[in-house]
């Protein structure tokens, strides 16, 4: 599952090349967002993808998308914060991001999550997608471990360290 919009910046491309390379009939690529498929079709298409790739609209209720899948995955090359790895976390979905997302900053790689140093990496991002797929116990692993995570940033929190910040 991949959800948001600049599906460029969200590192879609990485993501298929990925995806293509493990050649793997029952993997499914969720993406959730505005943007246009135009760009992504020839590649899809290029890597015999097209079975295996669904682009859906937006829904409000973006827990549906989070429930539909087994592994968010998104290697940004670029995010402020991305709240959609956060949002499944919170699911118990096992989480591939990048260093270059501020997710990334709550995520430790290997214990609640995957992050990925190189956001281009689609060998590296391959061969782990292809373990979540392959080895259950270790994907119910990250994801039981991702749930706890969101639970650490909760408003209480936010304002304790707010004030902190303005006591100093």
């Amino acid at each position: 599952l991949l959800i948001g919009n600049d599906w460029k910046k969200k590192g879609l491309s990485c993501l298929l090349e990925a995806v293509g390379r493990l050649r793997s009939p029952q993997l499914r690529v969720l993406v959730a967002g505005t943007d246009s498929q135009t760009p992504y079709q020839s590649m899809i298409r290029r890597l015999g993808l097209l079975a295996q790739v669904s682009f859906l609209p937006p829904r409000s209720d973006v827990e549906f998308y989070y429930a539909a899948a087994d592994a968010y995955v998104g290697p940004s090359l670029e995010d402020a914060f991305s709240l959609p790895p956060a949002e499944a976390m919170a699911c118990g979905l096992p989480v591939v991001t990048t260093r270059m997302a501020g997710v990334s900053e709550i995520i430790h790689h290997e214990v609640d999550g995957l992050i990925l140093e190189n956001p281009t990496d689609a060998e590296l991002l391959s061969r782990w997608l292809g373990r979540l797929s392959t080895d259950p116990g270790w994907c119910r692993q990250l994801g039981d471990a991702a749930a706890q995570t969101p639970k650490q940033y909760t408003w209480a929190r936010n304002a304790e360290r707010t004030l902190e910040v303005f006591e100093q």
